[in-house]
């Protein structure tokens, strides 16, 4: 999930090869429910979080680890 617009997150998806759903949020709707969103900015924090099939949350990055789309990656299993 991404406070940057679809086609940024289109783009950025392409460039990893990644064959998972990502979240463009640029009206920052669902950063604030998940409480990443900074105060007084359309931005979210540095968090990244790996959502399953079935809509739990299985794995939260931050920091820098959150930088890294690998390691999110990682996390992600095909059935």
């Amino acid at each position: 999930m991404s406070t940057d617009e679809l086609d940024t997150q289109r783009e950025f998806k392409a460039k990893l090869g990644a064959q998972y759903s990502f979240i463009a949020d640029d009206k920052g709707v669902l950063t604030k429910l998940y409480g990443v969103k900074m105060p007084l900015l359309n931005v979210a924090k540095r968090k990244t979080f790996v959502v399953g099939q079935d809509g739990k949350i299985k794995a939260m990055l931050s920091g820098s680890d959150a930088m890294d789309p690998g390691l999110a990656l990682n996390q992600c299993v095909l059935p």
